[in-house]
């Protein structure tokens, strides 16, 4: 019986590492599939962020006080209007 006992636990042995050994490659490709995706999200979330971030300047320049700013800035002034700081 002992005997028995101890080819059943060598054979319960050798499955479990057949098992780990087998195993090793699906988990390796499981990881790197993984960082590839993280890396994707945070690549995508940079880009709707910038996005985001387009779309608000495009709609600060395209209203009527971001037009009348950027004129401004490039030396427009209105018809009689005294520049203020003297230039």
């Amino acid at each position: 019986m002992k005997r028995r006992t101890i080819w059943n636990l060598a054979l319960v042995t050798v499955a479990v590492a057949a098992g780990l050994a087998l195993s090793a490659k699906p988990w390796e490709a499981y990881f790197k599939q993984r960082e590839s995706t993280n890396r994707q999200i945070t690549e995508m979330r940079r880009a709707e962020a910038s996005r985001a971030e387009l779309s608000r300047r495009k709609a600060q320049v395209e209203s009527p006080v971001g037009r009348e700013r950027l004129a401004r800035e490039q030396g427009y002034r209105k018809p009689g209007e005294q520049p203020a700081d003297g230039s």
